[in-house]
Parts: structure tokens; sequence; C-alpha cells
């Protein structure tokens, strides 16, 4: 993945394996999984781009919570990001291997969802975890042109 934040400057998240893909209507209990690893080059161009102080070894806590609007912008078409929380329980080396999981737990209804954001190890241990709440726009089919 290529996000351009800034002319010159470019970031490549190396998402791996492609788990599962929804993109159809939103039902309670639908997982999107991820495995991610995030590399040295990403996490100091991340730090210098948002003016961190670089964290190597370890990733930026901020970064980690750009995966979900990632994950929830290209599996949940239509969305639109009303908020996101999360809770960092331990620190993520550069280059490790992680599992980033978002599952639609609560109909919220007028088309917003509570989501559950998690962020684990290849070992299963939780990293990060979260909520997102996202409202789906629907396409008025009857538009006119203007």
């Amino acid at each position: 993945m290529l996000l351009h934040i800034k002319s010159g400057i470019v970031y490549s998240l190396k998402f791996r394996q492609k788990i599962s893909y929804y993109s159809s209507a939103l039902q309670l209990g639908k997982l999107i999984k991820e495995n991610v690893t995030i590399s040295k080059e990403t996490n100091n161009e991340f730090a210098t781009l948002f003016g961190c102080r670089p964290s190597s070894p370890f990733v930026n806590d901020s970064m980690l919570s750009c995966l979900f609007s990632r994950v929830i912008g290209t599996n949940i078409p239509h969305s639109i990001y009303l908020s996101q929380s999360i809770k960092v329980l331990a620190k993520v080396r550069e280059d490790q291997p992680l599992v980033c999981e978002v599952k639609i737990v609560e109909d919220l209804g007028r088309n917003r969802y509570r989501l559950r954001t998690t962020v684990a190890d290849s070992s299963g241990n939780l990293i990060v975890d979260g909520e997102a709440v996202i409202m789906r726009e629907l396409k008025e089919s009857s538009k006119s042109n203007r």
C-alpha cells in the first residue's frame, strides 16, 4: 500500500496476505483481518512527517492507529470514519509480524456501526485494543445532476 500524505513523501506499508475481505452489506459479527508489518523506514518517515521523535526499534503508537483507517477505508466501501479510540497495551518492534482486525459489533442505527479494532502479534497476544464508529454513506439513485 502506498499512502501519499505530502508532496514528495510516500509511506509504504507491507500488507501481507489478506485473510478475509467483506465488502457487502454490514452484518454484526463480520470480521476483517489483515497481516501487516511496519518497516523501520516507514516508521522513521512517519515520525519525520508528523514531528515525532523516531522511536526505533519500536513502532510509533500513532502509526498503529493508522492501520485501522486503512483497513476500514479499503474493506468497508462508502464508510465515513466518525471516531476511533485505542489503548496500546504493548510495544511493537519494527518488522514484527502483526494481525490487524476490525469486527462489526453493533448497529447504532442511522447507518452507524461500532467496530472493535485490535492488533495482535503473531502469537495472538493483544497489542492494541480499541473501537471505531463509522457511518455508511447511502447512494441516492434518484439524485439529479446540477
